[in-house]
């Protein structure tokens, strides 16, 4: 039984700081250093009978466990044990980690979209950096899934003859913590703060033995806690914005002989966001915002500045937006994958299924951007996906090798958009409900393959 105890502190740094710059410049330095370090050490290891404790890391993206310093694409490997001391718990933190690749989050709560050597994402483009959890295929990135792993591969460029369909921009390759032939448990208390938020976490991991040799299972529970990063003096009924998000998943693997290897996962998140809106917007330009000017259509007069008529005359600060509208988001997520994998005489048969729904609805759009009593929007969204893939691999060769499979998506999804305006009689906002529902699907199949020749 292990008990980890987390605690850190963090101050917003100024973006336009010298030293800040000063600072990173070093940091690559140091970094670029330590991998040409890395890289000797690793092609050392095994004439230098003096080196142990060298890890040797492998790559799983090809399909074929590689040695990192063997594989032919552009790959990086994140261990365990450098998750674990980098404390990477969301795929916004590896984006400070790794070149070309960034995280697109129009919000704290909504869905993550990564863009790799400039080829985008986004909540408008389908994701073309394919997503994989223990060999299982998925669309849709998540921050939770990041607890409880052993590795994380990001691999930077094209990867459809490998993976097939929506993967030309990459692809992240997440390996679960797998459950081991005898009973462990870890709990992880976390606590961080900046400025004055505050966030705190609690993992935990239990697993071990169903069915002695033939049937291991785990569960990881996660609750979270944070406050908002943005912060709105103007809410109303609540002082701070915050996130809460419970998260279990659940692991089994079954091999019954050994030629056959039957793996299943599935996750559940609810994320409940009081004081937050999916999608928050913050003007660029404070000292225009603080200075604009409400013109009255019934007067044909100005009135005033905004800073003087709705925010109380104070001027926004940084990390802060107004808004008098009231805020709430919810989002369910459910997924389940199976995959079975069957040693050949000739090689291996890959099959692998996933389905995934979402259930989010958010209300509290302010598309004026300020305290000005004048509309509110709402969003809703529920979405189910579908993905197959088989894939077969031949036998480890130095003079040939090859793979070839088929892959499958379908997505059907519904959303709402609607708009409640102000009323001063009622001194409230009318109900939504007066927009039709909308409804979209999408289906796509691909055939892929690779072969590789030894000269």
């Amino acid at each position: 039984m292990r008990i980890y105890l987390l605690t850190s502190q963090n101050t917003m740094p100024n973006k336009n700081s010298k030293k800040t710059a000063l600072k990173k410049a070093i940091k690559i330095a140091l970094g670029c250093c330590f991998s040409l370090f890395a890289s000797d050490s690793l092609l050392a290891q095994d004439s230098d009978p003096n080196l142990q404790d060298v890890e040797v890391v492998t790559v799983k993206g090809q399909k074929r466990d590689t040695l990192l310093q063997n594989a032919d694409v552009a790959v990086t490997v994140f261990t365990s044990e450098y998750i674990e001391n980098s404390r990477i718990r969301g795929l916004r933190r590896i984006d400070d980690l790794l070149p070309n690749v960034q995280f697109n989050q129009s919000g704290q709560t909504s869905s993550v979209f990564a863009t790799i050597r400039g080829i985008e994402s986004s909540q408008d483009i389908v994701n073309r950096a394919g997503l994989y959890i223990d060999g299982i295929p998925f669309r849709e990135l998540n921050n939770s899934v990041l607890d409880q792993i052993e590795s994380i591969e990001v691999l930077r460029g094209p990867q459809s003859t490998l993976y097939g369909a929506n993967t030309e921009a990459g692809l992240f390759i997440v390996t679960s913590r797998k459950p081991q032939d005898y009973f462990e448990a870890d709990i992880r208390l976390t606590n961080s703060y900046f400025n004055d938020e505050n966030a705190y976490g609690v993992s935990s991991f239990l697993g071990g033995p169903i069915i002695d040799q033939q049937l291991k299972g785990s569960i990881v529970l996660n609750y979270s806690k944070e406050d908002a990063f943005l912060q709105n003096p103007f809410a109303p009924n609540i002082s701070t914005a915050e996130i809460r998000e419970s998260f279990v998943q659940g692991n089994l693997i079954y091999t019954p002989n050994d030629t056959l290897t039957v793996r299943s996962t599935f996750y559940i998140i609810e994320t409940d966001a009081p004081g937050l809106y999916e999608s928050e917007f913050v003007p660029l330009d404070r000292s225009a915002f603080d200075d604009n000017i409400f013109f009255n259509p019934f007067t044909q007069t100005v009135e005033g500045s905004f800073r003087e008529l709705f925010h109380e005359g104070r001027n926004i600060g940084d990390f802060e937006f107004f808004s008098d509208v009231p805020k709430q988001t919810n989002e369910q997520d459910i997924v389940f994958g199976l995959g079975i994998e069957q040693a050949l005489d000739f090689g291996s048969l890959d099959l692998a299924f996933s389905y995934a729904k979402l259930d989010e609805d958010s209300t509290g759009l302010d598309t004026d951007i300020s305290a000005f009593r004048f509309q509110s929007g709402f969003a809703a969204d529920f979405k189910e996906t579908w993905s197959g893939e088989a894939t077969f691999t031949s036998l480890d060769s130095d003079r040939f090798e090859y793979l070839f499979g088929i892959s499958w998506y379908k997505e059907d999804r519904s959303f709402t958009r609607d708009i409640s305006f102000f009323n001063p009689i009622t001194n409230d906002y009318d109900g939504f409900g007066n927009v039709p529902e909308l409804f979209a699907f999408a289906e796509d199949y691909a055939i892929f393959g690779s072969t590789t020749f030894g000269l």
